[in-house]
């Protein structure tokens, strides 16, 4: 897995959701409530197409797209 310049805030949020979940879900085991997380399949979005191209490029020649000239 490698990272995608510009979306940190997106990946680091659905990180700490699932950490959330994780913490939840053996907090309240003991009083006999489930916690469920659901990952949806990507949607055919801008949003998506953006982060396919991003992954089709290898990570050396992003470091040069994005690097000040």
């Amino acid at each position: 897995m490698t990272g995608v310049p510009r979306w940190s805030a997106f990946v680091g949020s659905k990180a700490a959701l699932r950490e959330l979940a994780d913490s939840l879900r053996e907090e309240e085991a003991p009083h006999g409530i489930s916690v469920t997380t659901v990952y949806p399949a990507a949607t055919a979005t801008g949003l998506l197409g953006e982060v396919r191209s991003a992954w089709m490029t290898p990570p050396s020649a992003r470091h040069r797209k994005n690097s000040p000239r």
